[in-house]
């Protein structure tokens, strides 16, 4: 994982789960999450799923898309870092200059299915 990336979100402390754009720290109660994560050993487990592969950072790749989810990090109420899944193999994150290659797209896509969400087969 891209130390910048792994440095910020290493203090979460919640990982809200929702579609791209929804979330507005100051507005908590306007749009609602897919799902909501407190547990530490499982925001470990999902920075464990965000490692990519660095030199496809050098590439610049910058899709035409805003993303099928955002990953919003969290430090009691302040948001620390959103990341934006993309596609089953790419994410986003606003420290980067481009999009990033995961390591294992399917890692992320099993560990966000095993918290129940359904990509109605986007993702293949």
């Amino acid at each position: 994982m891209a130390a910048s990336l792994g440095a910020v979100i290493a203090e979460a402390t919640s990982v809200r789960v929702g579609r791209v754009g929804e979330f507005d720290p100051r507005r908590r109660g306007a749009s609602k999450a897919l799902f909501v994560v407190n547990e530490r050993p499982v925001i470990e487990e999902l920075r464990g799923c965000l490692e990519i592969v660095e030199r496809s950072l050098l590439q610049r790749h910058a899709f035409m898309t805003p993303g099928v989810l955002e990953l919003c990090f969290l430090k009691g109420h302040s948001l620390l870092a959103r990341v934006a899944l993309l596609s089953p193999d790419f994410i986003r994150w606003d420290g980067w200059a481009g999009d990033a290659l995961l390591r294992d797209g399917e890692r992320l896509l099993s560990w966000l299915r095993a918290r129940g969400w359904d990509d109605g087969g986007m993702m293949r």
